[in-house]
């Protein structure tokens, strides 16, 4: 797990292993009395029943939602049991205590692992299961089907809500982005939702004058452009095959899409340069990504910009990288990445929800909790399962 959540263990941590070494006694002076009784001790089957109740109670809180419990199920058996007939003396008393009693010597074990002793695929998993929780969190609240028809028109409130849904449909891809051979693709999908954060970043702060209209022309400047290009590349080219472009040359050839006007609207919004020659802008606001990350002046964005941007690159782009030369090293990128991803999209749904106000932002913040209390439990369970391993080798 990252530096963040590992410091937010520490004081659970801590919590948990007084319990548990609580409950370990407890259960080894149950053991004691259980063999030390000649006599019906009328009392021991209820302390049994109540050492049984509150342990599955520790055991169970940190099983994440999601996760199955079959790995669980003598325990859920035994919880069973004795939730039914918490007076009676179980002729099974011992052995169930003893199976009680090991599953706490895994807790204790696990509050002495740490994220390395944990399977790098599933260091992977649990990042990616973050991203599913935000994702279904929002899906349970309606946040993205309150967010339509809120558009009103050529505006900084249009533009914002353009590029949240790009926002959205990127992590809905990368949600379904759990394999190792798909790192390169989550690369791609982590970069394009950094760019896309940054712009909304960009509305936010009114960091570009004039913003709303630049992002709307910009489509109409790009469009004018690439079909210049593709047409002089497909004039170029001595194929007999019959063309399927043709729309462009229509396109080019429409009085309203002239050279002339595309260039004044160019030196209309952008201006020209020292010299007095029309930008030909390569993004709406005229500037490269670490100049809109500058722009923006968010210490927080600018970590995500310096942990990603070059490194999603060198997957993106034809540049050797040592990033995928083992399992280990592909599952440990792609944790981070998840880890990136998924707070970039929660940033933006509170962004998008402080300008929008779709719903109540104490729902939002319930969202954001549920998600990283879910993510919590599935780090802690992983070090309940490494401290079993530990324990049983040991």
């Amino acid at each position: 797990m990252n530096g963040e959540c590992e410091s937010n263990m520490n004081d659970e941590t801590l919590q948990v292993n007084i319990i548990t070494k609580r409950l370990l006694t407890a259960g080894l002076q149950l053991l004691q009395r259980l063999s030390e009784t000649m006599v019906l001790d009328s009392q021991l089957p209820s302390d049994i029943a109540a050492w049984i109740r509150e342990s599955m109670s520790e055991i169970f809180s940190l099983i994440p939602e999601a996760e199955d419990l079959s790995d669980y199920n003598v325990l859920v058996e035994i919880q069973s049991r004795y939730l039914k007939s918490p007076s009676i003396m179980h002729p099974s008393a011992k052995q169930d205590i003893e199976i009680v009693l090991h599953h706490l010597q895994c807790v204790e074990a696990a509050t002495l692992a740490n994220s390395g002793d944990i399977p790098p695929q599933k260091i992977a998993d649990m990042a990616h299961f973050g991203l599913k929780c935000a994702l279904e969190e929002l899906e349970s609240v309606k946040f993205i089907e309150k967010l339509k028809g809120k558009e009103n028109g050529r505006t900084s409130r249009t533009a914002m809500l353009n590029i949240y849904g790009k926002i959205y449909m990127w992590s809905m891809s990368m949600a379904k982005m759990n394999k190792p051979e798909n790192l390169l693709a989550l690369a791609g999908c982590v970069r394009a939702v950094l760019e896309l954060y940054v712009d909304l970043k960009l509305f936010l702060i009114e960091a570009i004058p004039n913003g709303a209209e630049k992002y709307f022309s910009f489509q109409e400047v790009e469009k004018w452009r690439v079909a210049n290009n593709l047409v002089s590349m497909r004039n170029q080219l001595k194929s007999s095959a019959p063309r399927v472009d043709r729309h462009l040359d229509a396109y080019l050839k429409d009085p309203a899409n002239s050279q002339t006007n595309i260039e004044a609207l160019r030196r209309k919004l952008w201006g020209t340069d020292r010299n007095g020659k029309v930008f030909k802008p390569k993004h709406w606001s005229n500037m490269n990504l670490k100049q809109r990350v500058g722009k923006v002046e968010d210490d927080e964005l600018s970590e995500i910009y310096i942990e990603s941007y070059y490194y999603c690159n060198e997957m993106v782009h034809s540049t050797y990288t040592n990033l995928i030369k083992n399992l280990e090293t592909v599952c440990r990128f792609a944790w981070h990445l998840f880890e990136l991803g998924t707070k970039m999209f929660l940033l933006a749904t509170r962004l998008i929800n402080e300008t929008i106000e779709v719903i109540p932002e104490k729902d939002v913040e319930s969202v954001i909790k549920k998600v990283d209390s879910k993510k919590l439990k599935y780090f802690f369970v992983e070090l309940v399962k490494a401290g079993r391993n530990r324990s049983d080798s040991s």
